[in-house]
């Protein structure tokens, strides 16, 4: 048998574009102007270097705390006075912005009806439940088991 192995982001997907109209529009929000590319950058990288020291962990506090690290990245600051809620609002505009802006890269979506009916395998390190939810944004999810 045969099973045909893809990754989803970058690869399948561009998940590069909707996570930094993503971004920019939870900082817009939070901030009250634009915010600078550089901000964006930090708040980025921020997200990606306590991601996995979170997965699995969901609590208000430790959503609140992961967006407030990245806020004070984005910020260059080690305070950042803002509420809970307003933190929480910032993951929330991030996941409903990520899935709304998620698209199949072309040439995906022509590699999948090429092996339509073929067992497929997704590779990926991200969270599981981010991952899944994208399959399903994009209209691919029963194709992955």
């Amino acid at each position: 048998m045969v099973i045909y192995a893809f990754d989803l982001d970058g690869t399948l997907a561009d998940f590069g574009t909707a996570e930094k109209n993503a971004i920019r529009s939870a900082l817009c929000e939070t901030l009250g102007h634009e915010p600078t590319d550089v901000q964006c950058a930090a708040f980025r990288n921020a997200l990606h270097e306590r991601a996995v020291a979170v997965e699995g962990a969901a609590s208000p506090e430790v959503d609140a705390a992961f967006w407030g690290h990245a806020l004070r990245a984005a910020l260059e600051t080690g305070e950042a006075h803002v509420s809970t809620g307003r933190l929480l609002r910032i993951g929330e505009i991030y996941r409903e912005i990520t899935l709304r802006d998620l698209r199949l890269y072309p040439e995906a979506g022509e590699a999948l009806a090429l092996v339509a009916g073929e067992p497929l395998l997704l590779l990926t390190n991200g969270f599981s439940l981010l991952q899944r939810a994208k399959l399903r944004a994009l209209g691919i999810a029963d194709r992955f088991r």
